[in-house]
This record gives C-alpha cells, sequence and structure tokens, in this order.
C-alpha cells in the first residue's frame, strides 16, 4: 500500500511513462504485449523477440490497473481488462488450469511448456494479488 499518494508531477510522470511504454509494447492485432521490441524498430537478434510471454502480460496488467487507482483514468481500467482477457485466453491452459510461459502463435501453442527462466511459481501469486490488492484499496477508498 502506497504510504502516500505521489505528488502530481510524480504522479503525471509515472501515468506517462505507463502510457508510452504501452504504446510501444502493444501488438495492435490483439491488444497483447511483445516480449522484445527494438527502440528503433529493427530486427532482434533474439530468438523470441515475437513471442508473447506470459510476464510482460501480468506486469503491464498490474500496473494499468495501478495507474487506474491513482489517477481514475477509464482509458487504464478498460487497458487492463484487455491485457487480463488476453491472459485468460490465450496463455490459460483450460486443462490444467496454469498458465502456459508463451502464448499460442497463429493460434497454435507451439511452446506448451509452463515455466520458463521469467516465469517462475510466485509470478502468478503476485499478479493476483497485486491486482486483488489494488481493488481493495479502491474499493475502501469508496467507504
Amino acid at each position: 500500500r502506497l504510504a502516500e499518494k505521489p505528488n502530481d508531477e510524480l504522479r503525471d510522470f509515472v501515468l506517462r511513462e505507463i502510457r508510452i511504454v504501452d504504446a510501444f509494447g502493444r501488438d495492435p492485432s490483439d491488444g497483447a504485449i511483445w516480449h522484445c521490441v527494438d527502440v528503433e524498430g529493427k530486427p532482434m537478434a533474439r530468438r523470441d523477440w515475437f513471442l508473447k510471454a506470459w510476464w510482460p502480460q501480468a506486469e503491464a496488467a498490474a500496473a494499468m490497473m495501478q495507474a487506474f487507482e491513482l489517477s481514475g483514468d477509464r482509458a487504464f481500467l478498460d487497458r487492463f481488462l484487455e491485457l487480463d482477457r488476453f491472459i485468460r485466453t490465450e496463455l490459460r491452459d483450460p486443462l490444467y488450469h496454469e498458465y502456459f510461459a508463451y502464448a499460442p502463435i497463429a493460434g497454435k501453442n507451439y511452446l506448451d511448456y509452463k515455466g520458463s527462466e521469467f516465469k517462475g511459481f510466485f509470478h502468478l501469486p503476485r499478479y493476483f494479488l497485486t491486482v486483488i490488492e489494488t481493488i481493495d484499496r479502491m474499493l475502501e477508498d469508496k467507504k
């Protein structure tokens, strides 16, 4: 929980940066966040640049919920819902109720493993707890 709300200048800076980074990393075809994007739009040397890893989706969604809490701007809530929907529909394993490390490519799940160097056992609970705690704070503030 924030000990106190940030000053207006810091809050505005953070919200602006969230918007910029989201726009830069967002795939307009499905709203997901790319795993890696070159700042100059050049081809990436990484073999996994075209993938949509689980952790950037979760980090972006949590940031959107926290930005909504700070700003009250409905666009952040809508973006959270879009990312959350992508996470649940493209990354969640309907059979075992875990989450794949990477989203399907063109509708086919080529990489069906759950863990990776970036997705360990703590990412899922941390994502859910962050969002739940943020919502709880907003509900408490409404009282």
